[in-house]
């Protein structure tokens, strides 16, 4: 399940979860200039709902 770089899925998966938590959902003010990953995210870039009408 490793590949060259030895993550696995999992650590994709926790990675993920830890930019929802740390920069989208669950804030007041979602830190989208921040995010490492805004450039390929839907909700900064055309579906901001996607991060303001959710909450985990």
């Amino acid at each position: 399940m490793y590949d060259e770089t030895g993550l696995s899925p999992a650590d994709f998966d926790e990675g993920l979860m830890h930019i929802g938590v740390e920069y989208c959902f669950n804030h007041a003010e979602p830190n989208c200039a921040a995010c490492p990953i805004n450039k390929h995210c839907e909700g900064h870039n055309k579906n901001p709902g996607l991060i303001h009408d959710y909450r985990t």
